[in-house]
């Protein structure tokens, strides 16, 4: 039986949700990152083990059979909902692997385990029985019929497609109530739908799978002329002249379709065919989504959850868009709309943590040209992260000890930032070593000793200082010109 028709007003204002202020769900690619999301003031988590999970990290500290009971035991101590992620796309042998895990979560019980593939629902049903279920937004979850069918088979929650406009999601919710819906409010976006890529599988030689795991970023190579490229379109007799047939360019006389050849800056001895039509090329590089200023829209279409992409990303990327996001959240739950300036100042935090220039996605239907990036792929930030508190490290009285992500020097002006404070910016006069010998600087992984501030040190959170500092000009124009959201 179909779901019934809705008379959706056009004022979504009309639509006032009753749910509760919406979660706030923040990646947790790594033990670290999900400590520093909690502190700064996430709802909620979500983490995985690589061989299960998308999007992890292939290097540094990650959740492991042996671990992961104790860092979601540490969410949860805290008042925050660990989520694990069990949403690659499985194989037969990957299966073999998954049914331990699901029965180790059964024992461990996190508040939801987020699947995307029918074969792992209908085992998680077997196997940890008592713990929800949430539908991974790979699952193109797009319209009322599909959430309803996952609804009758006992889902508590559907994480909806990105292709889903927030009017959508409000006829979702009416004729759904008891549904809830979790949908992506920032982070990188995928050309692919739902994520559901074969590209860089493809160009990657079989090595970088994204349905398992890893993505090599394939949309985001930047492709030029092989002739121009070293090692291509060249002859092998020694003659630097290029070949009259390499990298040739062919347009069909009556299709008008264009196939030329082109080499990926970084590997120029491999060449890909591409077709380009009366419209252009489709190169594929996507804006970040960002949708801090439209959370009050999303929050009457009744989403309960408001999730941010980006588990591969840093600790300060983590703990930058909990701060914001709760900030917003906080705001937009009491009131109406939020002023201009109160959106620039998010926006521009947000940008702090890196981007590759923002859009609001499929937020009002179709995006429009200008939510692909075609110049620069690149991750840019006004901001770079300095270091985090090494509390391994006894520091004197009055002082803190920090651990550099990147070089610190004697004389830099820098931002301190704390969960639920503003960044108290401050010159550095005093850097010493641990053994409490002044320095000029220190470099990435070192240990820097810096006084406390008088007007933090009475503070509670100062174990979970971040420490940044402003980036040159140049990037800070490029980043406060990319701040423009592309609509």
């Amino acid at each position: 039986m179909l779901a019934p028709k809705l008379n959706v007003a056009d004022n979504l204002g009309l639509l006032m949700s009753t749910q509760r202020k919406p979660e706030l769900l923040i990646p947790a690619g790594s033990p670290d990152k999900l400590r520093y999301a909690v502190a700064y003031g996430a709802d909620a988590v979500y983490l995985g083990l690589p061989m299960a999970s998308l999007r992890t990290p292939s290097r540094g500290e990650q959740f492991t059979p042996g671990n992961l009971e104790s860092h979601v035991r540490y969410a949860q101590d805290r008042g925050v909902k660990a989520y694990v992620t069990i949403n690659i796309f499985p194989s037969n042998g990957d299966l073999k692997r998954v049914v331990p895990h699901l029965e180790q979560l059964e024992a461990i019980r996190p508040d939801a385990i987020i699947f995307s593939d029918p074969g792992i629902f209908r085992l998680a049903k077997k196997h940890a029985p008592n713990v929800p279920l949430h539908l991974s937004t790979q699952a193109n979850t797009l319209n009322v019929e599909a959430c309803a069918f996952w609804q009758d088979l006992g889902l508590e929650r559907v994480i909806l497609a990105r292709e889903v406009p927030v009017r959508e999601m409000a006829q979702i919710h009416a004729a759904l109530p008891d549904l809830e819906l979790e949908a992506f409010v920032h982070g990188s976006l995928c050309v692919a739908y739902s994520g559901r890529c074969m590209i860089s599988d493809y160009l990657t030689d079989n090595t970088k799978n994204s349905n398992k795991g890893m993505c090599g970023n394939s949309c985001r190579w930047e492709f030029g002329d092989g002739n121009a490229s070293s090692g291509c379109g060249c002859s092998e007799t020694g003659d630097d002249s290029p070949q009259a047939d390499a990298f040739a360019e062919f347009r069909d006389p009556e299709s008008g379709l264009l196939t030329m050849s082109r080499s990926e800056m970084s590997r120029p001895n491999e060449a890909y065919t591409f077709e380009e039509d009366d419209k252009g090329s489709y190169m594929l590089n996507s804006r970040d989504l960002c949708l801090v200023r439209r959370l009050r829209e999303l929050q009457d279409a009744g989403i309960c959850s408001f999730k941010v992409e980006g588990r591969t990303k840093s600790v300060y990327y983590a703990a930058t868009t909990a701060r914001i996001y709760r900030e917003a959240i906080n705001w937009f739950s009491a009131n109406p709309s939020a002023t201009e300036e109160q959106v620039t100042e998010w926006t521009a935090e947000l940008s702090a943590a890196g981007n590759r220039g923002f859009t609001e996605g499929f937020f009002d239907g179709r995006p429009h040209k200008d939510a692909y990036n075609y110049q620069d792929s690149r991750s840019h930030q006004t901001t770079q992260f300095l270091a985090t508190v090494d509390e391994s490290i006894s520091a004197p009285a009055g002082h803190m000890a920090f651990k550099a992500r990147n070089p610190i020097h004697h004389g830099d002006t820098i931002d301190w930032l704390l969960p639920g404070k503003p960044n108290f910016s401050m010159k550095i006069d005093q850097l010493q070593d641990p053994q409490g010998f002044p320095i000029h600087a220190a470099q990435t992984n070192q240990i820097a000793v810096l006084p406390i501030p008088a007007s933090l040190n009475t503070s509670d959170e100062l174990s979970w200082s971040i420490l940044r500092s402003p980036l040159p000009s140049a990037i800070d124009t490029y980043a406060q010109k990319e701040v423009t959201l592309a609509r």
